[in-house]
């Protein structure tokens, strides 16, 4: 699939093998791009995310 060494992304299940699970792939260094997001926001889309899983988790519970 790649030229030199490369990664196969597996687990030891052979259904998995058999169902086309079992892929290498090739790690590659990331290309600039506009999408960059600062770190601080960065930080604040986490923390959000971290509430509403905890607010769900506590609200699943009742």
């Amino acid at each position: 699939a790649t030229e030199g060494p490369g990664y196969v992304w597996h687990c030891h299940l052979l259904e998995h093998e058999d169902n086309e699970m079992m892929r290498p792939y090739k790690v590659i260094p990331v290309i600039d791009s506009d999408l960059e997001i600062p770190l601080q926001d960065l930080l604040i889309i986490l923390g959000l995310i971290l509430i509403v899983v905890l607010f769900l988790i506590i609200r699943l519970k009742k």
